[in-house]
């Protein structure tokens, strides 16, 4: 399942995520470093603020709330074919190969149902494939990431908490939005500043009625 955790050990503050390629880059250019024995990264503790936010960013989480996630079949609209590097659809790896020769398998949270996936390419330029007709079954994923994939390449259908998929503030925990209401005021007893009363990063809740 999807496992997001913030963990300070000693000198250094560890973080444990799902594959996400932008995160990745981020925590890097924090000074981030790849711990391959506890395969996760971890940053210096004076870096946790900024390396949170890149979760939150992400996930909709940084670990320290629970965000609910949906069920989702996607189907190869056809073959799919990387260079060095997984197949992955709405923040899930689909495939991944790691030489010519490997084979590929299927990511944390991911069944394949119909179809089939491979390796390919050559010696130096391998490649993960996705042939065209397959047919995966993705859990724990979250709303946040369901538009992450090429329309083109894939259909995705959700199966099961297609109410969270349309609800623009499935990405939030319950503590965010609380905060929030309590911030434009609307929490009896709170009385907002005019000021207070906007801010664009939560525009889309207004028609939620937040």
């Amino acid at each position: 399942m999807n496992t997001i955790k913030v963990n300070k050990i000693g000198d250094r503050v560890e973080l444990l995520f799902p594959y996400h390629e932008e995160a990745k880059t981020r925590i890097k250019n924090l000074g981030g470093r790849w711990d391959g024995a506890k395969r996760l990264w971890w940053v210096q503790p004076e870096m946790e603020a900024e390396a949170r936010r890149v979760l939150i960013d992400a996930f909709g989480t940084d670990g320290s709330a629970d965000v609910q996630t949906v069920v989702v079949r996607v189907t190869a609209l056809r073959r799919v074919t990387e260079y060095t590097e997984p197949v992955v659809c709405c923040g899930k790896i689909l495939a991944r190969a790691w030489s010519r020769d490997s084979g590929a398998k299927v990511g944390e949270d991911v069944a394949l149902l119909e179809g089939s996936i491979r390796s390919g390419g050559s010696r130096k330029n391998w490649t993960t494939i996705v042939d065209e007709g397959s047919v995966f079954k993705l859990v724990n994923v979250l709303p946040a990431r369901l538009d992450e994939y090429d329309a083109e390449d894939f259909k995705v259908e959700v199966v099961d908490g297609e109410e969270l998929a349309n609800n623009p503030l499935a990405q939030y925990s319950d503590d965010d939005i609380l905060t929030e209401a309590r911030r434009r005021g609307l929490m009896p007893g709170d009385h907002p500043s005019r000021e207070q009363s906007f801010d664009p990063e939560w525009d889309e809740g207004e028609e939620c009625g937040l």
